[in-house]
């Protein structure tokens, strides 16, 4: 699927949803796919980080775990 198709499958998936749904569930079910977008970013950010971990040789940096003054 190319861009164009992915936003016009979104965009019709989009008027679909509202077409057949009350405001409610709809702001409900935006709400559902907006989390489930992060966790998923989340998600690949943090394997990222793992497999970037993985190609370094040096350790680690330490954490400063001094508290910040406002």
């Amino acid at each position: 699927m190319n861009s164009h198709e992915l936003i016009l499958f979104v965009y019709s998936l989009s008027c679909c949803i509202v077409k057949n749904n009350c405001p409610e569930d709809v702001a409900i079910m935006s709400s559902m796919f907006k989390q489930l977008g992060e966790t998923l970013n989340t998600f690949l950010a943090n394997e990222e980080a793992l497999k970037i971990g993985e190609t370094t040789e040096e350790e680690p940096a330490e954490c400063d775990n001094t508290e910040i003054q406002p």
